[in-house]
């Protein structure tokens, strides 16, 4: 399984949010490096915003780092990022639902760890994507329905003009026929 990235167009603004924890925990990129067996060229594309993978936020999360932070621009309420969102802070669907599956993948944990109002408002979030998503698939199956019988009504038209050029090509072997009858017999009466 490929690792999952981050490419939105807050990549920066994450980079740097992932350079201030990288910073909290290790104090150089060698200590990172070392610890992790991380490779330094691949820090610095995620501290430059570049496709921040599961792999940097687990070990930065597994050091007591804040990836919440890294994700979403807020700060966990307690170390062990027990209590990701405040009531009061507005995050789109979007976001939520792609940092809580960064997350899930960066510390391997079911979702437990949110405080029940912020899981429920998260659920419901992610419950109004899938009736999105169902929806859109209903309108998809809609539109290759239709487009299968337009394909089928466009076999039907190539079919009868194919019909239509037979029976034009037998009817001009009829009167190509008949004429040529009517001159042998106009030459046979004379």
């Amino acid at each position: 399984m490929s690792p999952a990235k981050i490419t939105d167009n807050k990549d920066l603004d994450r980079g740097k949010r992932l350079s201030e924890e990288r910073k909290k925990i290790w104090k150089s990129r060698a200590a990172f490096r070392e610890e992790t067996n991380l490779s330094d060229g691949s820090l610095r594309n995620w501290e430059n915003g570049l496709n921040i993978t599961c792999e940097c936020l687990r070990a930065i999360h597994e050091r007591g780092g804040d990836i919440i932070y890294i994700l979403t621009g807020k700060r966990s309420q307690s170390s062990n990022n027990a209590n990701i969102l405040t009531n009061n802070d507005v995050v789109n669907a979007h976001d939520i639902t792609q940092s809580a599956g960064y997350l899930h993948q960066a510390t391997g944990t079911d979702g437990q760890f949110f405080p029940a109002s912020e899981r429920n408002l998260l659920l419901e979030q992610i419950a109004e994507l899938k009736r999105d998503k169902a929806e859109l698939r209903a309108d998809k199956a809609l539109l290759v329905e239709q487009l299968e019988a337009s394909r089928n009504q466009t076999d039907e038209i190539r079919l009868l003009y194919e019909e239509l050029a037979r029976v034009k090509s037998a009817s001009e072997s009829v009167v190509a026929h008949n004429r040529t009858r009517t001159a042998s017999n106009n030459k046979a009466s004379s």
